[in-house]
Parts: C-alpha cells; sequence; structure tokens
C-alpha cells in the first residue's frame, strides 16, 4: 500500500470512546498539584530590575524621537548647545559630577541649521517629562514647568526651553526631590521610586 500523508484518523473509536484528547496548547492550566513553574514566586534582581528600566526609557526615548516636530525656521546652533550645557549642568546638581555622564552633541559649524537634533531635543523632552512626574510625586507644583515638544520647532520655543530649564535648577525644592533622599533617611522601595534622571540619560546615552 502506498505511504499516505497527511493526519491518520486511526481506528473508529465508537459511541461510547468520549471525547477525543485536547492538544497540548488548547489544555488546561495544571493544578495546585503540578508545582510551581522553575521562576515561579522568584523575586526580581537587581540586574533585572535595570534592565526593565532601560528598556523602559529606551521605548519612552524613541516615542519622543518619532513625535518631534519639523522646524518652522532655521534653528540657531548656539541656542541647542546652551539647552544642552544646561541639561548637564542640571544632572550635575541633581546627581553630582561623579554620577553624570555629559550628554554631548557634534554641532555644525552654520550659525543655523534646517533640523531639530534628537540629540538635544530628545533629553530635553524625556528630563523635563522625569521631573515633572517626580516633582509631582513629591506634592510640589511643577505645572510652570510644563513643556510642549511642538514648540520646540522653533528658536523662540528653544528660548522657552532654556528659560523652563533655568526656572528648575533655581527650585530648590524641586531640585532636591529629584536626587536622593537625605543622609540617614531610608530611600523608598524599589517598585515606589519614580523613575531617576540619571536612568533616563544613561538609557539614552546607550540608544544612541
Amino acid at each position: 500500500m502506498p505511504q499516505q500523508y497527511g493526519r491518520n484518523p486511526g481506528p473508529n473509536p465508537g459511541p461510547n470512546a468520549g471525547p477525543p484528547p485536547m492538544p497540548p496548547e488548547a489544555a488546561p492550566p495544571a493544578g495546585p498539584d503540578a508545582g510551581p513553574a522553575p521562576e515561579a514566586g522568584m523575586a526580581p534582581t537587581p540586574e533585572d530590575m535595570m534592565a526593565s528600566v532601560e528598556q523602559e526609557q529606551i521605548a519612552r526615548a524613541q516615542e519622543v524621537m518619532a513625535a518631534l516636530p519639523e522646524p518652522e525656521e532655521p534653528l540657531e546652533v548656539k541656542l541647542l548647545q546652551k539647552i544642552l550645557d544646561k541639561l548637564n549642568e542640571l544632572a550635575v546638581s541633581v546627581a553630582g559630577e561623579d554620577m553624570v555622564v555629559p550628554i554631548t552633541w557634534e554641532a555644525p559649524d552654520e550659525k543655523k541649521i534646517n533640523m531639530l537634533p534628537p540629540e538635544v531635543a530628545v533629553p530635553l523632552v524625556m528630563a523635563v517629562t522625569v521631573i515633572q512626574e517626580i516633582g509631582g510625586a513629591a506634592g510640589l507644583d511643577v505645572s510652570k514647568y510644563s513643556l510642549d515638544p511642538t514648540e520646540l520647532a522653533s528658536n523662540a520655543g528653544l528660548r522657552k526651553a532654556a528659560g523652563v530649564l533655568d526656572m528648575i535648577m533655581k527650585d530648590k525644592d524641586l531640585v532636591a526631590a529629584l536626587g536622593p533622599p537625605p543622609e540617614g533617611e531610608e530611600a523608598p522601595p524599589a517598585d515606589e521610586m519614580p523613575t531617576d534622571f540619571e536612568e533616563d540619560e544613561e538609557a539614552l546615552m546607550e540608544m544612541m
């Protein structure tokens, strides 16, 4: 007899044989006596938590980058570099110089450019967003530090962004909330801590 391909129906089970067995993927989950999976109930390691934070921040950075506006006019290189310098200054005031990896941008020689560089715009939007989240969680009024990414399409919007960074650095209560807890005061549990500014920076630098 020639070999047949396809599904073999097998012998007729008869009317009293009961329903056919379920395929493995349709079977219900194992009962309590089956024992937990190998990883069930294990607390995540610090490395797992850090990797999760980095993945979240990279995803957020990609969303910000995709939403950057097209410039309405040629943008001043001096203004863009000024914003980047203020971002690095803010990071140092929050975390300390030894803990900060400066954000860099290879500025062109031209005085104006027809693009909004993501090396400047993405960390700016992410930093202000995270600062508002942390400040709000600390009970501070951060409404005056709002930043609409669409405003970065003009030089007037860039000047406004630089002014927002200046106001943030002058707000001692906000800067204190962004930094580590005072000496002798315990930090909140890891799953209750807001995203830290340095973590945003590190994730962004890895993405670039």
